[in-house]
């Protein structure tokens, strides 16, 4: 996971919360890029982001990653073309966009009909009616 604009004590409690969610045999890393602003939210700052993070990844891939997931939604519209790139330029590293990944798994989820609980949120007793 790429991050930046963390202080140590942030990045430590992400990587914890991460790693809770991921299997025991899964050696999960989050990383700093380099001079990269705090958050990207705008193409300026994108441009100022990208160097630092086709830098990262190939490091990552370097360093024996398996794959390298994204962890901020300001690359949404960015992610292909870094994936296009390495496909050129390091062909096999695998890239996971979260957003994407969340967007396919609630299409999964509808397709194959699941729905909450209805026993942990049933549904309302009775339809409220709003006063015109």
């Amino acid at each position: 996971m790429l991050i930046s604009g963390l202080d140590e004590e942030g990045l430590r409690f992400r990587q914890e919360s991460v790693s809770s969610y991921a299997s025991p045999e899964t050696d999960v890393r989050l990383v700093m890029t380099r001079n990269a602003p705090p958050s990207v939210e705008s193409q300026a700052e994108m441009e100022l982001a990208a160097p630092g993070i086709l830098e990262r990844v190939v490091q990552s891939e370097r360093e024996g990653a398996d794959a390298i997931c994204f962890g901020c939604m300001g690359l949404n519209d960015h992610a292909q073309r870094l994936m296009d790139e390495l496909s050129v330029s390091h062909p096999g590293v695998v890239v996971i966009h979260p957003g994407e990944a969340v967007i396919r798994f609630a299409e999964l989820l509808v397709e194959m009909g699941v729905s909450h609980s209805k026993k942990s949120y049933p549904s309302p007793p009775k339809d409220i009616e709003f006063p015109v």
